[in-house]
């Protein structure tokens, strides 16, 4: 029922299984260029029971602040001028604000590692920081993988002249896929702000889970639902050009959906 906090990239928590009732989590947001962290395990088995999460919301890149504007994350939301600037981009592209792009898509479709990017900030003299981007998380199982629990790999929301965070990255790689109705994948984009301001909400993450399509068959249809849905911001509600897009969902086949 405690707290686990995985820090720098490569660290990996290695064992035949894991089985988690509490919270597993990461260091704050980080900059282009400095050490960055991601949750990852390699197992046999693996389970999140209804208790437990993973919390990577707002754990990926940083979003731009008052004195330095510019975000940080391969998909970085844009201000060319002095308001309203872009949210961060990776499964979708970013929400553009007054001033400034939405930041572009990112990393692949099935196999996606990369934490979300921030949202642009606002300098002077409305002053914000943009919102951070959602972080990464790995799981590796041999055999199964049961989720009961939440991961939650969302970008950050803002609150005034500033643009929203992209949704991170939820990679899972198994034989077989199972949880119940209380399990949860996200990986949404955070709002830009509308209060007042024109600023652009975050592109949606990635989640991908691959199983073994043979063996899936064989099981029982999980109850897991999964969210890359981006935000919006105050630029605009309608405009399909200029708002954030969701983001990516991947799975081998289609025995996972209901009808």
């Amino acid at each position: 029922s405690g707290t686990l906090i995985f820090t720098n990239w490569t660290t990996t928590l290695t064992a035949s299984n894991v089985d988690i009732q509490g919270t597993v989590t990461l260091p704050s947001s980080y900059v282009d260029g400095a050490m960055s962290n991601r949750v990852h395990f390699v197992c046999t088995n693996f389970t999140l029971a209804a208790s437990g999460q993973i919390y990577a919301k707002g754990k990926g890149y940083r979003g731009g602040t008052q004195a330095s504007p510019a975000a940080h994350g391969p998909g970085k939301g844009v201000i060319s001028g002095v308001h309203y600037g872009g949210g961060g981009g990776h499964g979708g592209r970013g929400g553009p604000g007054n001033t400034g792009a939405g930041g572009a898509a990112y990393d692949t479709t099935n196999a996606p590692l990369l934490p979300g990017s921030g949202g642009s900030g606002q300098p002077s003299p409305e002053t914000a920081d943009g919102a951070a981007g959602g972080g990464a998380v790995r799981i590796a199982a041999s055999d199964s993988v049961a989720i009961d629990g939440t991961i939650t790999a969302d970008g950050i929301d803002t609150t005034w002249t500033s643009g929203g965070g992209s949704g991170g990255s939820i990679y899972i790689t198994c034989k077989t896929f199972a949880g119940s109705g209380s399990g949860m994948l996200t990986a949404r984009g955070g709002e830009g702000s509308k209060v007042g301001s024109y600023a652009g909400g975050g592109g949606g993450g990635r989640i991908a889970v691959v199983y073994n399509p043979a063996a899936q068959s064989l099981a029982s249809k999980p109850g897991v639902r999964f969210d890359v849905s981006r935000r919006m911001g105050g630029y605009t509600t309608n405009d399909t050009d200029t708002v954030a897009l969701i983001g990516t969902l991947y799975l081998p086949d289609e025995s996972l959906f209901t009808t």
